[in-house]
């Protein structure tokens, strides 16, 4: 388990493994998500700084697909996790 830092507006996250994926909590709003390895990956990365080609540079490393197909699961994601308040 561990914890994201609040940066700026942001709320502040805890996340905790489980044999189904991950659970995120926001601590403030006392709402979580599942989310699969990927999406964890991303939002830990963007939330750690870094940005959307990087995100993709470490999918295409760690799950051997295409950069084509890292960027667009990254841009996917972004969305998904800005329109509910994780980014």
């Amino acid at each position: 388990m561990f914890n994201f830092l609040r940066r700026s507006k942001r709320p502040v996250l805890t996340s905790a493994s489980t044999e189904y994926g991950h659970v995120v909590l926001d601590e403030s709003r006392g709402q979580y998500w599942h989310l699969n390895d990927s999406a964890l990956q991303i939002l830990q990365s963007l939330r750690d700084g870094g940005d959307r080609k990087t995100t993709a540079d470490l999918l295409v490393s760690h799950y051997g697909i295409s950069p084509e197909s890292a960027r667009h699961d990254v841009d996917v994601a972004c969305k998904e996790l800005e329109e509910v308040g994780l980014l």
